[in-house]
């Protein structure tokens, strides 16, 4: 195995140490430190505005010194946060660590699969992207899903032991991290990657079509999983069992990503993408029925789309783009999911207050229509490109 090929385990392994060990019980373990839930949600909008801030500043200097570096300082990014985790008991303490979560976010969105591309460019393999990405996928939410279904066990038998196993993955991701061997592609001379990348997006109209539909889909999605937790109670589910569900819902969307690689050769194949928002689809519809049954199928066949989506969309914007700017189009995109997101869950949150968490659904769904409608009928040339 040369050392490009290399890269393509490595980042399996990197994707499985690198998911947060301490997302089911962080939210307990503020509490525990007489955190209140305002301080708490502070936190998290400290986490989230570092991580809007610089994403896409991330991804220019990325595509700028390279995924390698990035890869290596994003984990160095998580130890510090879980050390602080790890040590911390007050409220600014943690506030500092929610600050390195932050910068980790910004510094680690797209650059996997950005790297994983290019090594399959250079190995003259582009068309393995769909397969190797997907199992990435698969393996980073199989390994997460085990971990969620652990951690809460561990935590139990004391509080610290989550946070030391993230510190442990943290040194390990490092280590992994200057083993990676950086694809050579061409750089920009003038070093105006921005201005490169926005250029490609909106002379492309591929590009900026696929990148819309992203954002619609994924903001939904997102804005979906901050009422996952209210629709589990009204499905009747005790709080125990949770942690079973997140961990299916990990499980799925890991089986999700490997549907466009076995479907690739099948006349269906082409469809991935509209299979996915389809699934969106129903399952917005299933929240609306306020069927126990059909609330639990949906929140299972959305975790599916999301896997999906994420291969498919990946795979033909990465196909679509320069290799120079491809990480700074990552970022933008993901910058553009977070945007939407926003929007999207302060009316799903207004209209939650005003008839419900699941009438709400409804005219979600309307919305997600009209926007996908929208979208191809102001790209009518352009659906072509995308379900090829």
């Amino acid at each position: 195995m040369n050392k490009l090929e290399r890269n393509i385990p490595l980042t399996y392994i990197y994707s499985i140490l690198m998911k947060r060990v301490t997302m089911p019980i962080i939210i307990v373990y503020f509490l525990l430190n007489t955190l209140s839930f305002t301080e708490i949600a502070i936190l998290a909008a400290i986490a989230a505005g570092i991580g809007l801030a610089l994403e896409i500043p991330a991804g220019a200097f990325t595509d700028k010194y390279g995924k390698k570096t990035v890869l290596i300082l994003s984990s160095a990014f998580s130890f510090f946060m879980m050390a602080i985790y790890f040590f911390g008991n007050s409220f600014w303490e943690f506030a500092i660590a929610s600050i390195f979560l932050g910068l980790w976010s910004a510094f680690t969105s797209g650059t996997r699969s950005a790297l994983l591309f290019d090594t399959l460019a250079k190995l003259k393999r582009k068309h393995d992207y769909k397969q190797v990405y997907g199992k990435m996928i698969l393996y980073s939410h199989i390994g997460n899903a085990l971990i969620l279904l652990s951690i809460p066990f561990i935590y139990s038998i004391n509080v610290k032991l989550p946070f030391l196993i993230g510190i442990i993955f943290s040194i390990t991701l490092l280590a992994l991290g200057t083993l990676i061997h950086e694809p050579k592609i061409k750089k920009h001379e003038n070093h105006k990657i921005m201005r490169s990348s926005l250029k490609e997006i909106f002379g492309k109209k591929s590009v900026l079509f696929a990148i819309i539909l992203m954002m619609i889909s994924f903001a939904s999605i997102f804005a979906f999983s901050e009422f996952k937790q209210p629709l589990l109670l009204i499905a009747s589910i005790d709080i125990i069992y949770f942690g079973i569900i997140y961990a299916l819902i990990r499980g799925l969307s890991g089986i999700g990503g490997m549907i466009p690689h076995k479907i690739h050769n099948k006349k269906i194949g082409k469809y991935s993408i509209s299979i996915g928002i389809l699934l969106i689809f129903i399952s917005f519809l299933s929240f609306f029925s306020e069927i126990s049954y059909f609330i639990i199928i949906g929140i299972l066949i959305i975790a599916l789309s999301e896997g999906l989506l994420r291969v498919a969309f990946y795979d033909k914007i990465n196909h679509l783009i320069a290799s120079e700017n491809r990480t700074t189009i990552l970022s933008i995109a993901s910058v553009l999911q977070l945007v939407g997101k926003i929007i999207i869950v302060l009316i799903m949150g207004f209209l939650a207050d005003l008839i419900g968490v699941t009438q709400m659904f409804f005219p979600i769904t309307i919305i997600f229509v009209m926007a996908i409608g929208i979208t191809f009928i102001l790209f009518k040339n352009q659906p072509s490109t995308i379900f090829t």
